[in-house]
């Protein structure tokens, strides 16, 4: 969402893309998708980087964020990044082009998207994994678990807790196929719990 990336910006939410080159890598490789990054993919926070960061923001109206000129106190990890593609009709498909781009080549990043939005997170870093540790808190088994969703970032969620698993029957056919059972409302639930 372009808040989480004003609060990138402003400092609010704090990331490291002048120490950290495979999240900066990231952030040219989507900027460059988006068409407002045109320079070599280096993983340095350079002023044609800032430029097309500051050409995104002023598009979406958040001029008045002033990005600095060296990213002064932005010491600390993203553990997540939300972006949106916009609203035109390109927009799903750069945000699909953008997913598969960083399947395939960033492994140590996950990423999903559910029409024009991409979300962008380390790997491992899924609702998935936090099930189990809670699970695994809570002394329960997976089978004592029920999941529901309709989105690109619970398709790992959907596989790990297969037998129990819920998709909204709005939700995109990517994601509908791997869930067990889907249903038009959250209380058509009701029926499978004991």
């Amino acid at each position: 969402k372009v808040d989480y990336l004003e609060d990138i910006i402003s400092g609010k939410e704090k990331v490291d893309l002048a120490n950290n080159e495979t999240q900066c890598r990231i952030l040219q490789e989507t900027l460059k998708i988006l068409g407002y990054y045109t320079g070599t993919v280096d993983g340095k926070m350079g002023n044609g980087t800032k430029t097309a960061i500051r050409d995104l923001l002023n598009d979406k109206g958040l001029s008045k964020i002033d990005i600095g000129s060296n990213y002064e106190g932005i010491n600390s990890e993203v553990y997540k990044l939300m972006l949106f593609f916009g609203l035109n009709r390109k927009a799903k498909k750069q945000a699909i082009a953008a997913h598969e781009f960083l399947k395939e080549n960033y492994k140590e990043v996950e990423s999903a998207f559910t029409g024009a939005y991409l979300e962008i997170t380390p790997a491992g870093c899924n609702k998935s994994e936090g099930l189990k540790k809670v699970l695994n808190y809570y002394k329960k088994e997976p089978n004592e678990l029920y999941v529901i969703g309709d989105s690109g970032n619970d398709i790992p969620m959907f596989d790990a807790f297969y037998h129990n698993s819920f998709c909204m029957n709005h939700a995109a056919e990517h994601v509908r196929c791997h869930a067990k059972h889907t249903v038009k409302r959250v209380y058509a639930l009701e029926e499978y719990l004991d």
